[in-house]
Formats: structure tokens, sequence, C-alpha cells
């Protein structure tokens, strides 16, 4: 993808003008932070570092200086509150200057990146190098603890204005400190392990179905719609190709090979030759994938995972029918592999940031690039028109009046922050189930046999809004559902294309994968669990009406997003698509993650 491998190949580039630019305009707060000093240090983690550089130390001896706080993560003072304070202070400066602000990582949207604003060199190193490796060379032997030449340190801010949760995850790290340093807050506790539950944690998300049922009741009661008549399907509204396709879907006669002359096989229908012809340009990075590339120092950010496990919320409730519950609470997915970037140059020392430049370096980046854009796509992602253009344009008024009103508003999904949830604005009874039992159902049963595509019975629907000034783009990850429909309704954009890889077993390093181009009234119809993304883009606003299709009979086996057997809570409305046994009315959800 050409134009996101130019933006990833300039990603350094952007960080240095950004230092550049902090370094001329940006007179700092408190200048003495900038270098550690032993007095910001709290006197029990200088006392540790002294153990851990004996000759004498073992693990064992260490263990009597920390507590655990859950399996293999120690807690240890390691700042004066003092030094936190003018931290602080340091940071909200800098945070209110015009200087220009990155952001943290692919995952937090609010903080500060420490080595553009000049705390790395002689803070962050020195307490990596003579504090934090002692410690970690007796912890994490197995690991590399001994062996840290280089690190990226941020601050991340969450606020109830802008971020306040994190997803599940692992970090591009072999090894990570995080410092609590400030301020006042309640909750937002951290949680470790794939089957740790935390308590208030699991109190929280068993609340997600009342505080949804609250807005929808809030919703019936305050908003009046500008487009009544949408809230219902009428034939009228569909694509006569659409219509055509469904008709034959439902002939006795039918057969997958019948449908395909009907549909658009998207999938790989651009020409990825060209998209990795910079294989030789200075400071290449490789966003995602485990490999390092052959190339040390090569630095992997975001990890390509947001855990096999992600977004630590399946929200519901739908209405209706035979699946009419089961959520699935706990960690989606960002996916097995996350962010695609490849990010160069470490930070001093042997790791000193390695570019790939000059004689050599094409023969280990190509290979790099042919994974993740070959000539060729993957297989199983269909396009059809879906609506009528007139229909898309009635109801992105309607879903913008929405917006523009004082109705609360749930966020779409746990990965996108912008868009609307139709089962609270009242869309799923007479639009969406009709929509998935009485057309797409039908489609998906010749296409997707294999993973229930004919018994779906449940859903979930959304449509999610990219904006310049909001989200422009989405990460690698999987959906929580059989069968996913992504229908593009509007409005002017450019780029902002989906690329898809393989399913989601196969990381993104050994994936190949292909670009799919969004075409206004059109929708992509493919496996949930095939790895997708989308690019950013450029300009103007996209909007998209996703339903994610569940079948219980596949989920109540094993859990999608967990890949265990779910362990059941009851839930409302179609929840996240589990039934248990006879009570297929109930509503349960997964909790195991």
């Amino acid at each position: 993808v050409s134009q996101e491998v130019d933006r990833r190949l300039r990603l350094d580039v952007t960080s240095a003008e950004r230092s550049a630019a902090i370094r001329e305009a940006y007179r700092p707060l408190h200048p003495q932070v900038y270098n550690l000093q032993e007095r910001y240090l709290a006197p029990r983690f200088r006392q540790i570092v002294q153990y851990c550089q004996r000759t004498d130390a073992t693990k064992e001896g260490l263990l009597a200086f920390l507590e655990e706080a859950a399996v293999g993560v120690y807690r240890f003072p390691v700042f004066e509150k003092s030094f936190c304070e003018q931290l602080l202070e340091e940071l909200e400066h800098f945070e209110q200057s015009s200087a220009p602000k990155g952001r943290p990582n692919t995952m937090n949207r609010h903080g500060v990146l420490l080595n553009e604003l000049g705390l790395d060199e002689g803070f962050i190193t020195p307490l990596r190098e003579h504090y934090l490796q002692p410690v970690s060379a007796l912890l994490y032997p197995e690991c590399g603890g001994g062996r840290l030449d280089s690190h990226k340190a941020f601050v991340v801010k969450y606020d109830m204005k802008e971020d306040v949760e994190l997803s599940y995850h692992y970090d591009n790290a072999e090894v990570t400190l995080n410092a609590s340093i400030g301020k006042e807050f309640t909750d937002g506790n951290l949680y470790f392990g794939a089957l740790k539950q935390v308590s208030q944690e699991v109190d929280r998300r068993l609340r997600l179905d009342v505080t949804s049922a609250e807005r929808s009741a809030a919703i019936r009661e305050a908003y009046r719609p500008l487009h009544p008549q949408v809230y219902n399907l009428q034939e009228r509204y569909l694509a006569p190709r659409f219509r055509q396709i469904v008709q034959y879907c439902q002939r006795m006669d039918a057969t997958k090979e019948g449908l395909l002359a009907f549909l658009e096989e998207a999938a790989g229908e651009l020409d990825g030759q060209a998209r990795w012809h910079r294989a030789q340009a200075r400071g290449l990075r490789h966003e995602g994938s485990g490999s390092r590339a052959q190339a040390r120092g090569l630095r992997l950010e975001g990890s390509g995972s947001r855990a096999q496990a992600r977004g630590s919320r399946l929200e519901g409730p739908g209405s209706r029918a035979q699946a009419r519950g089961l959520r699935h609470e706990g960690p989606g997915t960002r996916a097995q592999a996350r962010g695609l970037r490849l990010e160069g140059s470490g930070s001093r020392a042997q790791a000193r940031g390695l570019r790939l430049e000059g004689p050599g370096v094409a023969d280990v980046v190509p290979a790099v690039y042919r994974n993740i854009f070959p000539p060729f796509g993957a297989v199983g992602v269909y396009r059809f028109p879906v609506f009528e253009k007139s229909f898309c344009e009635q109801l992105l008024e309607e879903l913008e009046h929405f917006e523009q009103s004082s109705a609360p508003k749930g966020r779409p999904n746990t990965m996108n922050r912008h868009g609307v949830l139709l089962n609270e604005l009242g869309l799923d009874e007479g639009f969406i189930t009709p929509l998935r039992e009485h057309y797409l159902q039908p489609v998906s049963a010749l296409l997707y046999p294999e993973c229930g595509g004919g018994r779906l019975d449940s859903h979930k629907a959304f449509v999610v809004k990219y904006d310049m000034k909001e989200d422009v783009e989405l990460s690698y990850h999987y959906d929580n559902a059989e069968v996913t429909l992504n229908a593009s309704i509007g409005k002017e954009f450019t780029d902002g294309n989906l690329y898809f890889g393989a399913l989601k077993q196969v990381p993104l390093g050994e994936a190949e994968c292909s670009e799919v181009e969004h075409r206004v009234s059109e929708g992509l119809l493919h496996r949930g669990q095939h790895m997708h993304g989308a690019l950013p883009i450029s300009s103007g606003q996209r909007w998209n009406l996703i339903v994610w299709m569940r079948a219980s009979q596949e989920r109540n086996g094993l859990c999608p997003m967990c890949n265990r057997r779910p362990l059941l809570v009851e839930g409302q409305g179609f929840a996240d698509g589990f039934t248990r046994g006879a009570e297929a009315s109930a509503d349960w959800s997964c909790v195991l993650t």
C-alpha cells in the first residue's frame, strides 16, 4: 500500500522534525528534571539496586525487597513524590505549550514521547542502564533482562474527557516499567493475565448491558428521528443487484459456484508490486508482524497485538431471536498482530537505531515487504452492491441528526471511538434483524458454510465514523463474529481502504495482505476471523455500517475471542451471541477474558 508505506517511512523523519521544533520553541519549566539525579529516586529503590549489584545477589534474595502484585509482576517505590510533582508540572507545561506533540504509541492517544521532549539521553537512558537493568537481570534472565540495550519511553495520560481505559494487550518490550506519577484519580487499576478476574473489572463489564439499556431508554425518550422511515427495512432500500443475488441464493439448486458468478472477489483487487518498492529507502520501519526482519535493532512499535483477545468489551443488547443471549465480556482482539509499523532507531548503545541503509539492504528488506504487500491477495472477501445510494444519503442524514442531538451515545466498539450503536438508536428490530435473516444469511450460507454462515442467529450492528479530527484508521484485528458485512454509506473521503491478511491463526509477518477500496453503497462480506485493518483517510469523512453476525452453534463450544470454552454470565438482548442449552432465549456472556 504505497501511500501507507510512504507515511511509515516518514515516521522517524516526522519525529525528528517534532524534536527539532520542540528544542527551538519550548522552554522547560523545570530544566533540572531532564537529567537523572539519585535524589529523585526512592531510598527503597536505591537499596534494591545496590543489592542487585552485589556479586552474590540472587533472585530469591531480591524478592525479599519486592511485593509480587501478580505472578511475575513486581511492585516497588521508584521515585520520590516531590520529583513526581515536578515532572508532572513539566509535562503539563509542555502539554499547554504550542510545541508539536506526537502520540505516545498506537494504543494511547494522549501523553508525551519522552525522547522528543528531550528526556531520553539524560534521564531515561541512565535510569535503564544503571538502575532498571540490574533488577531486570535477576527477575527476568530468560527474556533478556540482563541485556537491555534500548528502550522507548513515554508518559500516558488518562482523563474522563480523553482516554479512560486501555484494552488487553502486550507490550513491544522484553521488560516494562510502568510507574504512576499522579494525579488524583479513582479506579483505573491494571489487570494482568488472560484468566485473572479482577472483581471491580468484572462488575463493570456486567454493567455494560445496564448502561446500554439506560442509554436506549434515554434515546427513546429524548430523540426525535429525522427520517423515521429508515428504521424499518423496505426492499426498495436495497440495490437491485443485491436482491437478485439473494433470490438466487434462495433457490433449491443454488450453489456456491453459481453464486460466485454474481460476486466480485474483492481481496487482492489492487496490484501489490509497487507496495514494497522503497525497500532500500532510508530509515525503513517494519510495523507489526513479529519479525525483527533479520536486522538487529529494528523496533516493532505497538507489538503486533492487542493480544489474541483484545477489546475487553463486546457490547450488546440486540433484540429478539433464538440466540438472544450471550454476551462475551472480555478482551476481544486487535489480534495476533496489531499495528503494522516498521520503526527504526533504538537509542544509544549497541542498538543505536539501526537504519537499513546502503548495500545489502535489498537482500533483507524485499522479503519483508513481499510478505506484507504481495502482488496477489487473500481470498474469501466478496463485494456486492447492498443499498441504493438514495437510502445511504437518508440514513447518513439520520445518523448525523442523532450525532448532533443531546441524546446519550455509546461507543460502537472497543476499537472505534466514533459512531453509533444501532440497537440503541432503535434500528435493530425493524431493520438489521430482517436484513440478516432474509438477505444476508442466504448469501452467507453458501459462501461460509464451514463457520456457521447458514446458522446466523444473532448480531451486533453499528456505524463507525472516520474523520481527520477523530479516528482516521483502524489497526489490524479480527471481529467478534462468524461473518461480517461492512457497507460503505458515505461521505466524501479519500484513501482509508481496508487491507486483509489471513485468518487469525496466521501471524502478520507470514500473511499476504491485500488492499480493498471502499465504494459508497457497496458492501464487503468476509469471515469474522479474517484479519483486517483500515488504512488512514487523508481527507473527508468515511461512514461504514458494520454487522457482526454470530452463530450460537459455532461459538457455544469455543469462544472466538478467548479461544476457550465460554464461561457464561447472564446478559441482555443478543449480547455476544451465546446460548445455554435449551435456554435459547436467556442472555449470557463469556467472562473468561
